[in-house]
């Protein structure tokens, strides 16, 4: 088999490869929880914020962050409307966690770990624990 002929059998097998790859079937992804999916909206504002950033600023990025300003606030006042119930058992051990993070964190972390265990302060105080 000469060279031209080599080159032009390699095409007609990658041809047939690519065929029977585009002839499986979609990779299908599992659904979004519900909880995902309630947060859908959120990110698609997130992302047009991020989105106005690198553009032009004619104003859009404003209307852009007051718009995901308003949904965020929404959607934080409509987890602090449904109470849960909590297991001071589970809230224990989560402070413990919080500890021993607290101790390794680096200085960066450590004020994200902060925050965190006064979220859990702060549902102790909502329970009436405190």
């Amino acid at each position: 088999m000469n060279a031209p002929q080599q080159h032009a059998s390699a095409a007609v097998h990658a041809s047939d490869s690519l065929r029977r790859e585009r002839s499986q079937p979609a990779l299908k992804l599992p659904p979004l929880d519900p909880e995902a999916r309630a947060h859908a909206p959120l990110a698609t504002l997130v992302g047009e914020v991020a989105a106005c950033l690198g553009g032009s600023s004619d104003g859009g990025l404003a209307a852009a962050v007051e718009r995901c300003n308003a949904a965020l606030e929404t959607a934080l006042e409509g987890q602090r409307a449904a109470p849960r119930a909590e297991d001071p058992a589970a809230l224990r051990e989560e402070l413990r966690g919080l500890a021993r993070l607290l101790v390794a964190a680096d200085r960066g972390d450590a004020a994200l770990v902060m925050r965190q265990i006064r979220r859990v302060l702060g549902r102790l105080d909502a329970l009436g624990l405190v």
